[in-house]
């Protein structure tokens, strides 16, 4: 029986060795120890599917070796620009605040909380959550800027300037975003029908404008005849219910349950992006089993909670 575990901090490519423990939160414990800091500087993490793991969970989910992030000890505002103006999210706030683009002021601390917040409930743009005279003022952040004031560690920039990128990648997915035949890079369509993508990583290694087509990935030429339907993408979206990868649902040892289902509610194509089996549709917000596909009943699963196990559901079709 395996006692102990090897992980790398997500910054580094060095392997180190811990006890194995119970629980996440006791791996936590041996790690905080063995990089000589405090227990809550330290999360383990999926870098596939860029979640944190919940400290009561058993470890015998971790794969070998397993991802840490390691937490900024302090979060100081060097460099910013100070003021006294009250704390948007806690105004009593006696700390050093900082200015936004907005003109409201945060501590790095709460910026770094409220960051931290949003993100995991994948989002990937972030708003002004300050009041003014109309309301909430809800202006957009430049990502890279407050991840920037926000002081994170070289871990924490890693993993959620890869998070927001992945939330990004799961919400635009269906209507912008398609991997390029012939590289594999993400490619971004600036309008909805935009029936041809241009790959700027092709077109940079290959001297011409590499172009393919968004419904049937073949090589665009004007003469294109597109083998799927335009109005309707219904053939791709069935080859990739089938050929998705097979995935084993961390929390509840579910194996065998695809990592694409359509939404049973608004027929969505979507992407397990976490590793318990309770999924949200992010287009008509229905709460679903990804694994057997039940929707919610009051907000509660009729298969049980998030780590039990159910009959997991065929491959469906988009008849």
């Amino acid at each position: 029986m395996t006692t102990r575990l090897t992980f790398k901090t997500l910054s580094s490519d060095v392997l180190h060795h811990v006890q194995k423990g119970e629980t996440i939160q006791d791996i936590r414990k041996s790690v905080a120890l063995f990089l000589k800091t405090e227990y809550w500087h330290i999360d383990i993490v999926n870098k596939e599917n860029h979640f944190i793991y919940d400290p009561n969970t058993k470890s015998d989910v971790l794969h070998d070796p397993f991802h840490v992030m390691v937490g900024a000890k302090e979060r100081p505002t060097t460099g910013q620009i100070t003021t006294t103006i009250p704390d948007i999210i806690w105004e009593y706030e006696t700390e050093p605040r900082m200015i936004l683009s907005c003109g409201h002021a945060i501590t790095t601390d709460n910026l770094y909380g409220f960051i931290r917040e949003k993100v995991l409930q994948n989002e990937y743009r972030l708003f002004c959550p300050g009041k003014n005279d109309f309301g909430i003022c809800d202006q957009e952040w430049d990502s890279v800027q407050v991840l920037t004031q926000s002081a994170l560690s070289p871990d924490e920039y890693i993993f959620f300037s890869g998070k927001m990128s992945f939330n990004f990648l799961n919400k635009m997915s269906n209507d912008y975003i398609k991997q390029c035949p012939g590289c594999n890079f993400y490619c971004q369509r600036e309008k909805v029908t935009d029936s041809h993508l241009c790959c700027i990583k092709c077109s940079d290694t290959l001297w011409y404008k590499f172009k393919f087509c968004w419904h049937c990935l073949n090589h665009w030429t004007p003469e294109h005849k597109c083998s799927v339907e335009y109005s309707d993408n219904v053939a791709e979206i069935q080859k990739q219910l089938k050929e998705c990868s097979i995935m084993t649902l961390d929390y509840s040892n579910m194996c065998g349950v695809p990592s694409k289902r359509l939404c049973p509610n608004c027929k969505a194509l979507l992407q397990l992006d976490q590793a318990c089996k309770t999924m949200l549709c992010i287009y008509c917000k229905t709460e679903f089993c990804f694994a057997c596909l039940q929707k919610a009943i009051k907000g509660k699963l009729p298969c049980g909670e998030f780590d039990q196990r159910c009959v997991v559901a065929p491959i469906q079709s988009t008849d």
